[in-house]
């Protein structure tokens, strides 16, 4: 663990076309790969610890909202999506609160 070790990470994913491939930096491009793949480009992060860096890529749904400007996303197995329904809007002002609370 060396934190004052850091550097710009550069992040390219191939993956299957019906996955959700999210990362901490935002995806850039996303473009045609070969077969039924897709490939997502992300942006360079500031120079930070590479264990920092997150990557998550699966069959996953989505649910997004914002707080002022921030983006914000929950994600969950497919197979989850029905039980999830029922807490995201609480999870969104729980986490939207927070964030008010740290301004």
């Amino acid at each position: 663990d060396q934190p004052d070790i850091r550097a710009p990470l550069d992040l390219t994913v191939v993956a299957p076309s019906a996955w959700a491939v999210v990362a901490n930096s935002r995806c850039k491009e996303t473009s045609s790969s070969s077969g039924d793949q897709k490939q997502h480009t992300f942006e360079p992060t500031p120079p930070i610890s590479s264990y920092l860096y997150a990557l998550v890529a699966g069959a996953y749904v989505s649910f997004e909202d914002k707080y002022k400007e921030v983006p914000m996303a929950i994600y969950c197995r497919r197979t989850l999506k029905s039980k999830m329904e029922d807490h995201v809007k609480e999870l969104f002002t729980i986490t939207q609160e927070g964030l008010g609370y740290y301004e």
